[in-house]
């Protein structure tokens, strides 16, 4: 992880706190702007920074693991989380480890949890392998049993999460176009592959 993690954790916040995971190659500068979107709502926010390509999924989940534990202990309410792409497989590995007390809603944004074609594709490449490293190896829909124990195809209970107002699901971002596991329109993993 990086020191660029951000957060805005304020005790104040009565609607939760959302951890952001950005994609495989990106940075959490790709979440800037649905984390201004999420504090105008009244949300706690850390947009976490990690090394997305230089670890496992597994490693992942618990490289982030200490700025979450501190993040929730500093933030009342429920925690949510909210994926782009592998951040959504971040996520996931992250709760298959360590489930959240308070678990709110995971929102994945274009998440290969069946797999990702183009890894199968270049996968056996050199170039992707030294480019994507570790955790670009587990993107495949041809997943090894230990990638699949990392991501158990069910973690979280479909369903909507108590309260009034908005939603983190209502809330718009033009930076990630809305797609989940199950096709369009769905925003909690009820099923995977």
């Amino acid at each position: 992880m990086h020191a660029a993690d951000q957060s805005n954790a304020a005790s104040t916040s009565a609607k939760g706190g959302v951890v952001l995971l950005h994609g495989i190659s990106r940075s959490s500068r790709s979440f800037r702007k649905m984390q201004a979107a999420l504090h105008v709502a009244g949300f706690a926010t850390l947009n976490l920074a990690y090394d997305s390509r230089r670890k496992p999924l597994e490693a992942l989940a618990d490289d982030i693991h200490p700025a979450i534990t501190r993040f929730a202990g500093a933030t009342p309410g429920l925690l949510h989380f909210v994926g782009h792409s592998m951040g959504g497989l971040v996520a996931r590995a992250y709760l298959a480890r360590y489930p959240a007390a308070r678990m709110g809603r995971v929102v994945m944004l274009g998440t290969p949890n069946g797999g990702s074609q183009i890894a199968d594709r270049l996968g056996h490449l050199a170039l992707y392998r030294a480019y994507f490293g570790p955790a670009g190896q587990q993107l495949g829909t041809r997943r090894d049993a230990a990638t699949q124990a990392v991501l158990p195809p069910r973690l979280i209970r479909s369903g909507s999460s108590p309260g009034k107002g908005r939603s983190i699901q209502s809330l718009r971002c033009s930076c990630c176009p809305v797609r989940t596991m199950d096709g369009y329109r769905s925003r909690t993993p009820s099923s995977t592959a």
